[in-house]
């Protein structure tokens, strides 16, 4: 009989004391609407107690260190395997100094393999670098054909100011005959005045014709060599035959240059000996972009010059005036000599240039590629070390594809195999997740949510263990439907690697793979937190449940009247990225941006669209055809996630709250202001708990426990405050709330009344006003940051509304409800713009922009523009 995880009791969060078995070595889905408890059971319940037990099983100083995390709500739980989790985060999350290579752990391979198997090369004459022995070197010499003439010489000064004849003094009375400097052989015994000057100096140690018999001497003249020239020597050859430079340490005696040994820290951008010196390992810079600094269209009196203030506008018109140059031609037809002092300047009156510098403004300073390392992040002796050709940036700037292919070119040895072998794997991983089309050097934080999830994926699940559990949140967000086939046949060979994968999804394919599905419901909140089907998909679509009406079609997404655009956003010239062409993007409607993970959805809309629309200088976009009235952008960037952080202050209606308190006369009585009722200062609140309503007891080597405020007794404020009350109401009995039972309590309150209105038509209407937004879900957080921008009915018509898979970490039933929220945005006057992969949510809007065809430099190019067409 096959073993199985079992958790009995769990009461984490909503969960009402739960049972709950995952069979080992199976896929099982927790499926469930938004905030029902799905997370609660396998992130917060079954994965935080085996990380828990896992800290556990150290001795106690790691524990005191690392510190441990409180056990989960649960009476028994057996059978629990050590896990690896991926939680649901956008690329947002990642560091700006995180790039492809760092996040799917590549780069530390890449470092090692340069510090075995690289070759320095100076970065000044680009000449190879290689460290050597004295008996390598005379192996490399006597291996000359006979009578090969051979002069050994080494370099004792380099561009040397001060006076020679000390130094050549002291060369003769060592026996040397012969020296050369600045290359004119001179003899030691009738040195001649050298001018003043830098000049160089070189030590002939002497002079062989190649023969066997006279290896001894040659070893002998390389060995003298050497240490006359601190480690550095040179050896000249017979007439058409180039020198050859040895040392036995890093060192260029071309250009007298120390050089790092090579080691994977030179090859770190986040070290001083591997970082770029002017960007410090960014790749970028904050520079005055030129082309920002004008308006092309307009004639200098017009004001093309943005750098010219109204105020010294007439100063410089009058300058330019004098200096013949026409100030009533557009910039774009100035001739290249007027617009190149315009911009420098004429030594007496300032440029353009010199100007910006001075006034940073948003307007024409942006993050430009490093001038000095081009971007690669990494220092000059970093960047020019080879590997089999290529240098590390060379390799990084290519594809997972290219890369994998490039990996040939490596020669197997000792050393370097078993990182080839340990890089291949993990490449060949990436491509099959399908993110053969990304280069190793991108950031991450411009991937699309899609690759980003995949790319994390990659990193946590391509070691290839067996005996875990993976349990990975909502792995389908952001994937095409192709993508969503391919991340189900890599589940599947995880389960037959030995592993147990639980997933929370709703994805209608991912639940139709599993070997068992779990349901939590029944609703979400205080309703939900029950298990209310475990069985097989079969099973759950003959069920009778939420998710078995909508697997089996008995629920469906209301039908609607498809609208038609009333005009588009024309953008010519796209060149982001990987964009290419034109777009065209409707208003009006509630629009769908469709397309494979990586073919340039969110590039379009995030980096060009809403740049474009609300004036942001340099695009990538040639020519801007329309504009909207404002522009309101809710993308997957985490919410705020302090102690004090509550659905109340992150959906922004709480200032106005703590302002109609202190507008009640017992305040006003009292002289307390909006601050008195404000947990994030002193005041009002409770010192003892600093108004997070609990307290964190250290209990040194076992875990912290989290234990109510004995003090306010959770209610977060002092007695005086809570004294205070709106319609019978104290702060603390409000956030108590739920949003649906505030909504009676505020209203038409101005500010809060179309927040909470929101917040209950988004299916939130369960959730108390002062939860932590810590303790929210996937979709309820996403919910959330909607809700607080559609809650402004005064600012809506006219405005375009833009969101990232704002079905992510919905069911079914409450994507509904979300359609039904952005058609009412519609119906008021908006536009709505969704990049979005869930086919019902596609299904219900009324246009469509397909991206594509492919993925990478296989796509950026609208496909298809039009009413939205049916399922493929």
């Amino acid at each position: 009989m096959r073993s199985t995880l079992r958790v009995v009791g769990a009461a984490e969060h909503n969960l009402r004391g739960v049972t709950a078995e995952v069979p080992h070595g199976e896929l099982v889905v927790v499926c469930g609407v938004s905030g029902s408890g799905k997370t609660s059971l396998a992130f917060d319940t079954l994965h935080a107690e085996s990380q828990r037990r896992f800290v556990e099983s150290m001795s106690s100083w790691v524990r005191a260190q690392v510190g441990q995390a409180p056990r989960p709500v649960y009476e028994t739980m057996t059978g629990l395997l050590p896990s690896i989790g991926v939680a649901q985060r956008g690329p947002g999350s990642a560091s700006v100094r995180a790039t492809v290579a760092t996040s799917a752990e590549l780069y530390d391979l890449f470092r090692v393999l340069y510090a075995r198997a690289g070759v320095l090369h100076c970065p000044t004459c680009r000449a190879p670098i290689r460290a050597t022995t004295v008996d390598s070197a005379v192996r490399d010499l006597v291996s000359l054909p006979d009578g090969t003439p051979l002069t050994v010489l080494a370099r004792v000064a380099h561009q040397r100011t001060t006076p020679l004849g000390p130094l050549l003094e002291g060369l003769g009375k060592q026996g040397f005959l012969r020296v050369r400097v600045d290359g004119q052989l001179v003899m030691l015994d009738e040195v001649p005045k050298f001018p003043a000057g830098p000049h160089d100096v070189e030590l002939v140690v002497d002079r062989i014709k190649i023969a066997p018999e006279r290896r001894e001497r040659v070893q002998e003249a390389v060995a003298t060599a050497l240490k006359a020239g601190r480690g550095a020597m040179s050896a000249e050859l017979g007439e058409g035959m180039a020198p050859r430079e040895y040392a036995t340490r890093p060192y260029c005696a071309r250009c007298d240059r120390e050089l790092p040994s090579l080691s994977p820290r030179l090859f770190s951008f986040n070290t001083p000996i591997g970082a770029c010196r002017v960007c410090q390992g960014g790749g970028v810079v904050a520079q005055v972009d030129a082309a920002s600094l004008v308006e092309p269209a307009l004639t200098l009196a017009e004001g093309a010059v943005l750098t010219w203030g109204d105020n010294n506008r007439p100063t410089m018109l009058r300058w330019a005036a004098a200096a013949g140059i026409a100030t009533d031609v557009p910039w774009s037809s100035l001739p290249w000599e007027a617009r190149d002092r315009l911009l420098n300047g004429d030594g007496q009156t300032e440029g353009m240039l010199a100007t910006a510098k001075k006034r940073p403004d948003e307007r024409w300073t942006r993050e430009l590629a490093c001038a000095e390392c081009a971007g690669a992040r990494l220092s000059p002796e970093a960047r020019f070390v080879e590997c089999a050709g290529r240098t590390l940036p060379e390799r990084l700037s290519r594809t997972v594809a290219e890369s994998l292919a490039e990996l040939g070119e490596v020669p197997a040895g000792l050393l370097t195999t078993p990182v080839l072998e340990e890089l291949e794997r993990r490449l060949s991983f990436l491509a099959r997740v399908g993110l053969d089309y990304i280069t190793l050097d991108r950031g991450a934080a411009s991937l699309s949510s899609g690759e980003w999830q995949r790319l994390r994926l990659g990193a946590q699940v391509g070691n290839q263990l067996s005996g875990v559990l993976y349990v990975l949140d909502e792995p389908t967000a952001g994937l095409h439907p192709d993508d969503t086939q391919r991340l189900i046949r890599l589940l599947r060979e995880l389960c037959e690697l030995g592993n147990t994968v639980l997933v929370v999804e709703h994805d209608d394919a991912v639940i139709d793979a599993a070997d068992r599905v779990i349901e939590v419901g029944p609703g979400a909140g205080v309703e939900g937190g029950l298990i209310v089907f475990s069985g097989t998909p079969a099973e759950l679509r003959a069920a009778d449940t939420l998710t078995g009406r909508w697997l089996r079609g008995d629920a469906k997404v209301a039908p609607h009247a498809v609208l038609t655009p009333r005009r588009f956003v024309r953008l010519e010239g796209l060149s982001g990225r990987n964009l290419r062409g034109d777009a065209e993007l409707p208003l009006g409607v509630l629009a769908a941006v469709t397309g494979p993970s990586g073919a340039g959805k969110s590039s379009l809309i995030f980096d060009t669209l809403v740049p474009a629309l609300t004036q942001r200088p340099g695009l990538p976009v040639e020519r801007v055809i329309g504009g909207v009235g404002r522009v309101v952008k809710v993308d997957g960037s985490p919410l705020p996630k302090a102690g004090r952080s509550t659905v109340a202050t992150a959906s922004r209606i709480f200032e106005t709250i703590r302002q109609l308190f202190s507008r009640t006369p017992e305040a006003k009585a009292r002289g307390f202001g909006p601050e008195r009722f404000s947990t994030a200062v002193a005041g009002g609140r409770c010192e003892s708990c600093h108004g997070e309503g609990a307290r964190r007891v250290a209990m040194h080597v076992l875990p912290d426990v989290v234990v109510p405020c004995e003090v306010c007794d959770g209610k977060r404020f002092d007695e005086a405050t809570l004294s205070v009350t709106y319609k019978g109401h104290s702060i603390a009995d409000v956030l108590a709330a739920r949003v649906h039972e505030a909504r009676a309590l505020f209203g038409p309150v101005p500010g809060v009344s179309g927040v909470l209105e929101t917040l209950d038509a988004l299916g939130l209407g369960y959730l108390p006003l002062g939860q932590g937004v810590d303790t929210l879900s996937g979709g309820e957080a996403q919910r959330l940051k909607l809700a607080r921008e559609l809650g402004k009915p005064g600012e809506v018509e006219g405005a375009l509304y833009v969101l990232d898979e704002p079905s992510v970490g919905l069911h079914p039933a409450d994507l509904a409800v979300l359609l039904e929220a952005l058609r009412r945005l519609v119906t008021m006057g908006a536009s709505v713009i969704v990049v979005e992969h869930e086919p019902r949510l596609v299904a219900a809007c009324d246009w469509e922009i397909a991206m594509g065809p492919g993925a990478g430099a296989l796509g950026g190019r609208v496909v298809y523009a039009g009413p939205v067409r049916g399922p493929s």
